[in-house]
């Protein structure tokens, strides 16, 4: 599950000071050792209420890491588990050397496979979407060179209860990472839209719950996503980016520039497909409606392995052979890269609510943790009358949450308010609804205001403007503005 597909924006302030989008900053990276030895840690997936699940290749298991308690379980799975999604119903996996779709129920300890139809297929990646069955589990099939589904409308798991493994104390050591900031050439190279993508009919062989298409091309299949719209995009190496239609079975196949090799893929919510390249190496984006092409190559880069859209729109990548991860920040073509321990082979990664970045290590038999580090700006300037000595912005979606310490002297008369604007190039943007503060004595006080964004299209914003009123909507006494890029959704 990456759950930053749906983009989420988390800015975090202290006293005078806040989290700025734009610059490197340094990160924290924790890492918790695995007790196997050379486990090689690949597939991750975030549960809602924190846990880390995580495949382990080299020793068959499924690994469970609570970071709240520093407790580490596994449970041994089957040959070969790699991609991984936490769902409702499971832990589900795929099983490369057992060419099996698995899945794992943690709190009964209950472990139960399902074969892939076509043989020795090697499943790797894996997706879970919404669809018609109760899971509805996307995966490539690396050596078959296939799109598979396995969408059960009901599971049938066994009743008995497996043994619960015991928690391991894991305690992660830390380091601080200082990154570096490359300013580089976007290379967008033209589509036509007026000559559509080549179509062809793959047509879905049906067995069972699995349904699999095969592409136009053998090249191996190396991963799979699914855009707004249903359809599943999926790359191959040399080959074309493939979209599948699932209801029909037609695909359509976008070319990249000469020489391109993709390795990696996700799409945006505003459909952009993002993939990794590793001839030159790059990240690159295709618009699908124009066929534009625009590669950013990664300085020191080599093999970027997988890629996810976190805050601010960036988009993160691990490099595998380079022992790099970083994101590329496309408004600006400045790609930040963290340079890992020699030998840490960082593979899958999927960033939580706080935007922190988690990543498997394969040769370090690390799970890992990437945590921003905050920017901190000048503390605001209080005048002798009235202002603000503290804030702390966050915001997802379409609401904010905007908490702050204010000093007033009373010399101005009572009541007066407090009040936000969410401003762009200066301005303040409209369908936003804010629940002001009345202020009813003189000294210094604190005060948390919701802010929600009632507009019908996606707005963006540069900027809060923390006010003081004589009334709400009113003239302003006293006003502080904050750099806060942001995107909002209706």
């Amino acid at each position: 599950m990456n759950r930053w597909i749906a983009v989420t924006v988390l800015v975090l302030c202290v006293t005078g000071g806040l989290v700025v989008a734009g610059i490197g900053q340094d990160a924290e990276v924790a890492s918790w050792t695995l007790p196997g030895a050379d486990s090689m840690p690949m597939g991750i997936d975030l549960a809602e209420d924190g846990r880390v699940f995580f495949s382990e290749f080299n020793v068959d298991r499924i690994g469970e890491l609570d970071p709240s308690t520093n407790t580490l379980r596994e449970w041994d799975v089957g040959g070969g588990p790699n991609g991984l999604a936490v769902t409702p119903h499971g832990i589900f996996h795929t099983l490369a050397i057992d060419n099996a779709i698995g899945t794992l129920l943690p709190s009964v300890s209950v472990v139960w496979n399902w074969s892939v139809p076509s043989a020795a297929s090697w499943p790797e990646r894996l997706l879970a979407t919404a669809g018609l069955g109760v899971v509805n589990l996307w995966f490539n099939e690396r050596s078959a060179s296939k799109v598979g589904l396995y969408a059960p409308t009901a599971l049938a798991l066994p009743t008995y209860l497996g043994v619960s493994p015991t928690p391991v104390l894991v305690i992660p050591s830390t380091v601080r990472l200082t990154p570096s900031r490359t300013s580089v050439v976007a290379n967008t190279i033209q589509g036509n839209p007026m000559l559509p993508p080549p179509i062809y009919l793959a047509g879905a062989t049906l067995v069972g719950d699995f349904a699999e298409w095969t592409p136009m091309t053998s090249e191996p299949v190396e991963d799979l996503t699914m855009a707004p719209d249903g359809r599943v995009w999926f790359c191959q190496g040399l080959a074309p980016l493939g979209s599948l239609d699932p209801s029909s079975g037609s695909v359509l196949a976008y070319g990249m520039p000469t020489g391109t090799t993709t390795s990696c893929v996700v799409a945006s919510i505003v459909n952009e497909i993002w993939f990794g390249e590793t001839s030159r190496p790059a990240i690159g984006r295709l618009d699908p409606v124009s066929g534009d092409v625009t590669l950013w190559t990664i300085p020191a880069g080599s093999q970027p392995y997988e890629i996810a859209i976190g805050p601010y729109d960036r988009v993160w990548f691990t490099d595998r052979s380079a022992d790099l991860i970083g994101y590329l920040e496309p408004s600006t073509n400045d790609i930040v890269t963290y340079r890992l321990p020699l030998d840490t082979h960082p593979l899958d990664l999927a960033i939580d609510d706080l935007g922190q970045v988690w990543f498997t290590s394969e040769r370090r038999n690390h799970v890992s943790r990437l945590t921003l580090a905050p920017v901190l700006g000048p503390p605001p300037v209080v005048p002798g009358t009235m202002g603000f000595t503290a804030y702390r912005l966050s915001q997802a979606f379409n609401r904010a949450e905007v908490a702050l310490s204010y000093f007033y002297d009373g010399s101005m008369g009572f009541p007066v308010w407090l009040d936000v604007q969410v401003l762009a190039d200066g301005s303040p943007l409209p369908d936003f609804d804010v629940t002001t503060v009345r202020v009813d004595t003189a000294g210094a006080g604190s005060s948390a205001l919701a802010v929600t964004y009632e507009g019908a299209v996606q707005a963006t914003s540069d900027a809060i403007c923390l006010c003081i009123s004589s009334f709400p909507g009113g003239p302003v006494l006293f006003s502080e503005e904050i750099a806060f890029a942001a995107t909002w959704w209706p």
